[in-house]
């Protein structure tokens, strides 16, 4: 069995009360271990409305947004790479991913790449050959070692909750 993990968070929840504390906004709520010491330790966020664990990145609107867990997209079922794919081994946790992100590179080394996510699709069997975008287009064949996955819809950045970098 899989087990459940919250992803690192890289902004905090809300306005902290004290400085390095994290703090539950109206829709995104801390999520912590509290020892029965007393004891307390920051272990990711949750959205409320969404009912889902999530975490800050870029979404593909260029704005950081706390987003679900997602598996990440190497494949392509075309030779263009326009139609991305989900491939995990089987049994792997990857599969259990309700959403899966495509990832646009920045405009350059230093930049900061944003994320489309998608909800995933059903598993499906590739028809011989699927493609590698990273350095250029490669094809490779597809394996049986392997669960394919297709992409459902495109999930919105605007359903979730936006955030701003703040150096205090």
């Amino acid at each position: 069995m899989c087990p459940k993990r919250n992803p690192p968070a890289l902004l905090g929840g809300g306005v902290p009360s004290k400085p390095g504390e994290n703090a539950s906004g109206t829709r995104i709520k801390v999520k912590s271990f509290a020892g029965s010491d007393g004891s307390k330790q920051f272990v990711g966020f949750y959205d409320s409305e969404r009912q889902e664990d999530c975490s800050y990145s870029y979404a593909s609107d260029g704005k950081l947004r706390c987003l679900p867990p997602a598996s990440g997209v190497s494949l392509y079922a075309d030779a263009n790479c326009s139609i991305p794919v989900l491939n995990v081994p089987p049994g792997s946790c990857s599969a259990l991913a309700s959403y899966v992100t495509v990832t646009t590179p920045g405009a350059d080394a230093c930049s900061v790449g944003a994320s489309r996510l998608f909800r995933r699709g059903s598993a499906f069997t590739p028809s011989g050959t699927v493609y590698w975008k990273v350095p250029s287009y490669s094809a490779y064949p597809a394996t049986s070692s392997f669960i394919y996955y297709s992409m459902a819809e495109e999930v919105a950045p605007s359903s979730f909750v936006d955030a701003m970098p703040v150096t205090e």
